[in-house]
């Protein structure tokens, strides 16, 4: 990579978190996750979890940070707010996501990865977890 590029990734228990969602009513049309200026192939989709496993997942790394900031004693760190709106608005029969675009647009300096609601193979909502 050129010196002149820097690279970024904020992630969810850093202090640098970004905070980052779909528009609620994204639809999943043929091959892609839509949102305002976004789309997002549905290759994107990894695994499918459960809440638990996501707070397990996505809980910061304890450090000397902890001591003083209470979000980041909770699962998803700074974007807690974001991922409790996301499980309220879960009803029967939704899963969740997590997600992660392809290497290149990494290496591009446009990646992004997190967790998203699917209803109905259409996302109701996401929380980006990373993104450079």
């Amino acid at each position: 990579m050129p010196l002149t590029r820097r690279r970024m990734i904020a992630t969810a228990g850093s202090s640098l978190a970004a905070i980052a969602s779909l528009n609620p009513g994204s639809v999943v049309k043929s091959q892609t996750l839509s949102s305002e200026s976004n789309e997002y192939p549905l290759a994107w989709l990894q695994e499918r979890i459960s809440i638990e496993e996501a707070e397990h997942r996505f809980m910061p790394t304890p450090d000397d940070r902890t001591k003083h900031v209470p979000e980041l004693r909770k699962p998803f760190g700074f974007l807690n707010a974001r991922w409790e709106e996301l499980k309220a608005r879960m009803q029967m029969g939704d899963e969740i996501w997590t997600f992660r675009s392809p290497p290149e647009t990494w290496q591009d300096l446009a990646g992004s990865a997190g967790v998203a609601l699917v209803r109905e193979n259409r996302v109701i909502d996401a929380v980006v977890t990373a993104m450079n």
